[in-house]
C-alpha cells in the first residue's frame, strides 16, 4: 500500500519543475529503521528523479543503543549502505544550550557526519537552530552566523534551519 500511495504522490507532483525531493521521515530508532530504509528505497525505485528527504538523529551519549548500532560510525555508514542516499542530514541543536557538555556534543556531530560523509563521498547537511524551542534558547544575529559559519567550517555542504519563521 506504501508503494500505491507513494505512486499517486509522485503522479500528482513529481514532474512538477519546483518539486526538488520528498520528505520521507525523521530521526528513526532502531525499531523504525527498517520501514524508513523501506520508504527511502521505494521512492528511488518509483522517481528515481525526486530527491528522497530523510533526516537522521543526532549524536548523544547512549544513542547507539537507540539507533542499534554498536558506534556512531557504523550506524551512519550502514544507513547509506542500505538506503543509497546521496547525503546524509541530521540535526544538533546543543549550541544553544549554556551547560558545559553543549558545544562538544555540537563539534562531534558535525566531526562525525562530516568523517561519514568522507567515508562514503557523500555530502552532509545539518539542520541548525533559529528560534526557541525546549531548553534551547532564542538565538541571536551572531548566533546565526556562529552556527552557518562553524557547520560550513566543518564541511557542511547544505544548511537548513528549524523554523526560520515561527508564530507565537
Amino acid at each position: 500500500d506504501y508503494a500505491r500511495q507513494r505512486q499517486a504522490v509522485i503522479d500528482d507532483c513529481g514532474a512538477h519543475p519546483a518539486v526538488w525531493g520528498v520528505h520521507l521521515g525523521d530521526e528513526p530508532n532502531a525499531e523504525a529503521y527498517p520501514d524508513f530504509v523501506f520508504a527511502i528505497r521505494t521512492l528511488r525505485q518509483i522517481a528515481p528523479q525526486v530527491q528522497p528527504y530523510a533526516n537522521l538523529l543526532p549524536w548523544f551519549p547512549g544513542m547507539e543503543k537507540v539507533v542499534g548500532a554498536k558506534d556512531w560510525g557504523e550506524y551512519l555508514d550502514g544507513f547509506v549502505r542500505d538506503t543509497g542516499m546521496p547525503f546524509l542530514s541530521y540535526d544538533c541543536y546543543t549550541q544553544m544550550r549554556s551547560d558545559p557538555e553543549a558545544l562538544p556534543i555540537y563539534f562531534r556531530n558535525l566531526k562525525q557526519y562530516g568523517d561519514a560523509a568522507r567515508r562514503n563521498d557523500i555530502p552532509f547537511w545539518t539542520i541548525l537552530r533559529s528560534v526557541p524551542h525546549f531548553a534551547y534558547r532564542q538565538p541571536t544575529l551572531d548566533d546565526y552566523r556562529w552556527q552557518f559559519n562553524t557547520a560550513l567550517a566543518c564541511g557542511a555542504k547544505g544548511i537548513s534551519w528549524f523554523y526560520l519563521y515561527q508564530q507565537g
